[in-house]
């Protein structure tokens, strides 16, 4: 099951995923049945931590809560632009490696998410070894600090 981030209590995070340590994977979107699928496929591995939200809003709050370097925004997130809701996701105060989750997946799509300061696309319907791999890529960027580096450049 996903983790809930509520509680003013507790202190905001300083995660740091390091090799062999878990990772903490957000997961947008509004559809239950989505979300549930890309749990099932991370929690097989205990290398995820896995938070969800179904909105941008919560997903902004989720990630000013917790330091999330992994998230996967669902293009279905209801947004009148889901560029800007990409832009406001990535200007949190760390690092995050954004992946754009879509059924229609082509080389113009995912120019305009790297443009924007996104990393890849995940396709659905999902296919669990295509979630794990890239995942699994785009986190042993971040550990590369490719993501840190593109962060503190923009900054």
């Amino acid at each position: 099951m996903s983790e809930s981030l509520g509680g003013a209590a507790r202190a905001r995070s300083s995660v740091k995923p390091l090799p062999g340590k878990q990772v903490p994977a957000l997961i947008v979107s509004p559809s239950s049945r989505d979300k549930q699928t890309l749990e099932r496929i991370l929690q097989e591995d205990a290398r995820w931590r896995v938070f969800c939200a179904d909105t941008t809003e919560r997903a902004l709050a989720a990630l000013r809560f917790e330091a999330i370097p992994l998230v996967l925004f669902d293009t279905s997130v209801p947004t009148p632009d889901w560029h800007a809701a990409i832009r406001t996701l990535l200007s949190v105060s760390h690092p995050v490696c954004l992946l754009l989750v879509s059924p229609l997946v082509d080389y113009a799509l995912w120019e305009e998410l790297v443009q924007l300061g996104g990393f890849d696309v995940l396709p659905k319907p999902f296919d669990k070894d295509k979630v794990l791999r890239t995942l699994n890529f785009a986190v042993e960027h971040w550990h590369g600090g490719w993501i840190r580096r593109s962060f503190e450049s923009a900054a």
